[in-house]
């Protein structure tokens, strides 16, 4: 802590002070004596300098202390200049009445009366706050003040916020293309680009082919929307201007784009055709398309077709989504055979076909849906074992499942011999084991090996004729 400073007055005492190691010099001639030997004082050892104003930790301000006593100061505002919507920098410098640097004293901002920000003053007394420029075109008077405190007088001084127009961005948004004879849209948003703020209220000029077609207002959020009806100029770009003319607070600008521009849409019609299978066969929907509203238009020929299977809301549960099944290309008469394997549950389906002929030349008509009819899949049984066995013996059988409709192995069937039954492996395989009872002798006897039928599969059934041989017992 710095130790206040005492002057003690001295009345007739001749003081001579003596740093270490020197020694009094002789006068001589009047000439005053010099120091011979002066040592500086270590950095160590050096008193902090107090900053101009400043009220030290621990020190208790003084009260009411007058004016005249405080150390006087001066603070210069500092004009500035920015665009509606930015923000700046505003700043002020503080200094004594002899020019010293005040730092690390709060400074005040006020603008046209009202308080908009405080900052201390820097190394270099500068105090610095960031101001956004409002929507309003004019100077702006502002004033910095420094309150003062018991050692310093306050001080004041004003300026003024010079304001410049914000340049502005028009981002224009068009359809992906447009049809002569059809209407297309036109969107956009006005911003200003000090802070991506959106400009309400503007009218802007809209332009197409170089030619003003109408006018609009931007929204709230600064958009516009237009609708535009092309009447000729196809297979060319069509080209779109938006002008913002600019006002008092923003300066002008443009957004300009194209979009291809095609003839005049016309409808295509398409089908599909009644499907009915078994679970696991391969089918083919026929699908037609054609050019205009019925079946009496032009055939299309080369269209790209995929065909469809759901079970909407419009079908008692279960529900299943729409899945593709096939795909295929028309021929010259406007036709396509789609080929799909049923893969689905067998019960009743919707049938939906769709053509992928080009959007912006051609709006798809969908003709009513077909009917997708999956029925349960027979069943193949092959058992393989002794054919001979004697009374009174084990013999074991395997029989082995298989579909009709694509000679796949079935899995977890259940198969049986009487009231002996295992379920099928991932192979299709069931290994079943009986004893030849004695009752019915020797001789020829009929196995009958049968699958159960489930939600995919009929019952299958199959007999294997097998030689009774006397015991051996």
């Amino acid at each position: 802590m710095l130790s206040r400073r005492f002057v003690w007055p001295l009345v007739g005492v001749s003081v001579l002070l003596l740093t270490p190691g020197s020694a009094p010099a002789r006068p001589t001639g009047g000439v005053a004596p010099q120091p011979t030997n002066a040592v500086p004082i270590p950095d160590n050892m050096q008193k902090l300098t107090t900053p101009v104003c400043s009220v030290l930790p621990g020190e208790t301000p003084q009260r009411f202390v007058p004016t005249a006593a405080r150390t006087g100061t001066e603070i210069k505002a500092k004009f500035a200049v920015g665009a509606i919507g930015a923000t700046i920098p505003v700043r002020a410098t503080l200094t004594t009445e002899d020019g010293a640097v005040v730092p690390f004293q709060p400074i005040e901002f006020k603008v046209e009366g009202q308080i908009v920000g405080t900052a201390d003053t820097n190394s270099k007394g500068e105090a610095t706050i960031e101001y956004k420029v409002p929507n309003k075109f004019g100077p702006k008077p502002f004033v910095a003040r420094f309150a003062g405190n018991s050692k310093c007088a306050g001080a004041d001084d004003s300026s003024s916020i010079g304001t410049v127009r914000s340049s502005t961005t028009f981002d224009l948004d068009l359809n992906n293309y447009a049809n002569v004879g059809s209407k297309t849209q036109i969107t956009g948003r006005l911003t200003r680009i000090t802070d991506g703020a959106s400009i309400s209220g503007r009218e802007v000029e809209i332009y197409v082919q170089g030619k003003q077609v109408s006018t609009a207002v931007t929204s709230g959020s600064g958009y516009i929307t237009a609708d535009y009806t092309p009447t000729t100029g196809a297979n060319k770009p069509l080209d779109v201007k938006v002008q913002f003319l600019g006002d008092v607070l923003y300066n002008p600008t443009a957004g300009t784009g194209s979009t291809p521009l095609y003839p005049p849409r016309e409808s295509v019609y398409v089908k599909a055709g009644d499907v009915a299978g078994r679970y696991g066969d391969t089918v083919s929907a026929s699908v037609i398309v054609i050019k205009g509203p019925s079946l009496l238009g032009p055939k299309y020929a080369g269209a790209p077709v995929r065909v469809l299977r759901e079970r909407g809301a419009n079908w008692a549960p279960p529900r299943y989504d729409a899945k593709q099944v096939g795909a295929g290309t028309t021929n010259t008469f406007g036709l396509a055979q789609v080929s799909f394997k049923i893969t689905d549950k067998p019960m009743k389906y919707s049938l939906w076909a769709y053509a992928d002929v080009p959007r912006e030349r051609y709006d798809v008509v969908k003709g009513p849906s077909a009917y997708l009819t999956v029925l349960k899949a027979p069943v193949q049984l092959v058992v393989s074992g002794p054919t001979s066995v004697h009374i009174s013996e084990s013999a074991s059988y395997t029989v082995k499942a298989k579909r009709v409709t694509d000679s796949q192995a079935i899995e977890d069937l259940r198969v049986c011999f009487g009231s002996s039954c295992q379920d099928t492996d991932s192979q299709g395989k069931a290994t079943i084991t009986f004893t030849v009872p004695s009752a019915g002798g020797t001789g020829s006897r009929v196995l009958s090996f049968t699958s159960t039928e489930n939600d995919y599969h009929l019952a299958g059934a199959q007999n294997l004729t097998v030689q009774a041989l006397p015991s051996t017992n």
